[in-house]
């Protein structure tokens, strides 16, 4: 890790950033979101004028659209360190997992972010109607509904993996 050529730091120092303001951004939008609607049932909760939400979705778009940006920096951030680090994954176990957790997350993150592309493009180009945007916010709570706490945690561990480094073999480790 300590032999990593400039090129590779650089995407390593850009896919540790992007990963820190993708997780802060995550939460205030899973908080955001969750806060809108009622624990329940998913109602929409009385203190939103319903006659007029289009403020309460130009408040979204910002938490939503940081997300879903910030996220795609990581994804290739950390692609093209992976590409010109050239690691050792018996060596460096802590990347292995890493890389394992993050490749397991992926593709539910991928479908959370069509539904928020949804919303970002109707609430963009003003041509929506809360009902239809509702009902994005709704099937992201609903369709995987504990996995953004499971994310959490697990990019959490992921942290914790690249600060401690745990299962890491010694370069002159000699196996008999």
């Amino acid at each position: 890790m300590k032999n990593l050529n400039s090129a590779a730091k650089i995407f390593l120092y850009l896919s540790i950033l992007s990963s820190s303001i993708w997780i802060g951004s995550y939460l205030v939008k899973i908080f955001t979101i969750y806060r809108i609607f009622e624990e329940e049932n998913l109602n929409i909760k009385e203190i939103f004028n319903v006659t007029d939400l289009s403020g309460l979705f130009y408040v979204l778009v910002p938490v939503v659209a940081t997300s879903f940006t910030v996220y795609i920096i990581f994804f290739f951030s950390l692609l093209l360190f992976l590409v010109t680090a050239k690691l050792n994954f018996k060596i460096h176990g802590w990347l292995f997992i890493s890389v394992v957790i993050f490749l397991i997350t992926l593709p539910f993150e991928v479908y959370l972010m069509t539904l928020d592309y949804k919303f970002l493009s109707a609430v963009l180009a003003e041509n929506y109607s809360p009902d239809y945007l509702f009902g994005i916010l709704k099937s992201r709570i609903s369709m995987f509904s504990s996995f953004p706490i499971i994310q959490i945690f697990s990019y959490f561990g992921i942290i914790y993996l690249i600060l401690f480094k745990p299962l890491t073999k010694s370069e002159n480790h000699n196996e008999n």
